[in-house]
């Protein structure tokens, strides 16, 4: 079911959600937030997910609702979901696998990922009520700003951001840039996607907020990110308990191929380039720490090693956490989650956030309950 409205002169610069509490006044924030999230909402034939997008007179607002809101469902219906999710919960509880200790760190990191990955196998329902954004599947691109010049974009986890060199990709060969690329040719009916610079990158278990330049005004940006005056910020959850609420990692970083398959290691100042990683704690678990990271430099693996060589690697990084008790999370536990710059076509300036992804809230919910 499709509900359609335009919008009026005295709605002009109303936000997205506003709006839509309006005209569907029998739906709750929650439900007009998960419609946002849940990609049902189109402004002019376009996926519009950001809360606080600003309309224009004249907008034609499409959304694909259910005939009924979700509190409105038959009682008996409720209760029989109610029901089935009692039964699911119950037998999770009953099968829940027995936890390990890992030869090097003992832990409850271990029953706490031993409890995530069980929750992920038998439990069908997402935290928060939200519906999952499968992008890289279903060819849905999560957009948070677009113009001639930049187009901002949610990477999802384990996806390769840009095709390697020599043309690898993702599942199937599949890259973030591909996916952008294919919208920009939809969007101008096959003649747009010939100018797509990546402006930066993100590893391919990396979730977060990205961004291309459509332009040669766009690529200008290219030289703020090797100023190192973009912000850049990232959650993340790392091993064991770190002492103090907040630091500050200054050691120099060398790329090469070294033993374990790593790409970057630690050397003296003179011998390689400059890498400051600030840190602060979010919350303390059994063995392990949320926190905040933001990048003072954009090196390759900047955060992975700096993290590690504190003793405090990143969960679920096979490569430099040394088998630290963290590879049953089944990717790195590393999100980007703000992106903050000048626009290179006038200035002004923008800011960009992504909301933790529901692995990780599941990751940090299992830990908090161990």
């Amino acid at each position: 079911m499709e509900k359609k409205f335009q919008i009026q002169s005295n709605e002009e610069g109303e936000r997205i959600d506003k709006v839509l509490c309006l005209k569907l006044p029998r739906y709750s924030r929650k439900q007009i937030k998960n419609l946002l999230d849940g990609g049902k909402v189109l402004v002019n034939n376009r996926r519009v997910v950001i809360a606080g997008w600003q309309l224009e007179s004249g907008d034609e607002v499409t959304v694909k609702i259910a005939e009924k809101p979700r509190f409105e469902r038959d009682k008996n219906e409720v209760a029989r979901t109610a029901q089935q999710k009692g039964a699911t919960k119950n037998k999770f509880v009953k099968n829940r696998p027995r936890s390990s200790r890992e030869s090097i760190e003992v832990s409850s990191v271990s029953r706490s990922l031993d409890k995530f990955l069980s929750q992920k196998k038998s439990n069908a329902t997402f935290t928060r009520g939200e519906k999952p954004l499968p992008e890289h599947v279903k060819g849905r691109l999560k957009i948070y700003f677009e113009d001639k010049d930049l187009i901002v974009v949610e990477k999802p986890a384990n996806m390769i951001a840009v095709p390697h060199k020599d043309g690898r990709g993702g599942s199937k060969g599949k890259t973030l840039m591909d996916d952008v690329r294919a919208y920009m040719r939809r969007k101008h009916r096959g003649s747009g996607g010939s100018f797509i610079l990546p402006l930066h990158r993100l590893d391919a278990e990396t979730s977060g907020v990205m961004i291309f330049a459509l332009s040669n005004t766009g690529k200008r940006l290219e030289r703020d990110f090797r100023d190192h005056s973009i912000r850049r910020e990232y959650s993340a959850v790392v091993c064991g308990q770190i002492v103090g609420d907040q630091g500050v990692i200054k050691k120099a970083l060398e790329k090469g191929k070294f033993r374990g398959g790593h790409k970057i290691r630690i050397v003296d100042d003179e011998e390689g380039k400059h890498a400051v990683t600030e840190f602060s704690v979010i919350e303390r678990y059994g063995d392990a720490t949320f926190v905040d990271i933001r990048v003072r430099t954009g090196r390759t693996h900047q955060i992975r090693v700096h993290m590690a060589s504190i003793g405090h690697p990143i969960i679920g990084d096979r490569v430099y956490g040394e088998g630290k008790g963290a590879t049953r999370f089944p990717r790195q536990a590393l999100h980007a989650k703000i992106l903050g710059f000048k626009h290179p076509r006038g200035g002004k300036k923008m800011l960009f956030k992504s909301p933790l992804p529901r692995d990780m809230e599941n990751l940090i919910d299992a830990l908090r309950s161990a």
